[in-house]
């Protein structure tokens, strides 16, 4: 994968399955992910504060 520095991608379904392994993906890749899901999961961010 190519560097993803730069970028800011939202990927709907990231608690499970394939969401999460593409949100965990692109994160070690440095991309910004802002990961959005239905279910009970962890909050990894509060986007209420910039600095996450």
């Amino acid at each position: 994968m190519s560097s993803n520095k730069e970028i800011t991608i939202a990927i709907t379904g990231s608690a499970s399955g394939i969401g999460a392994f593409l949100r965990n993906s692109l994160e070690l890749d440095g991309a910004n992910v802002i990961g959005i899901d239905l279910h009970n999961a962890d909050v990894i961010a509060d986007l209420s504060n910039i600095d996450g």
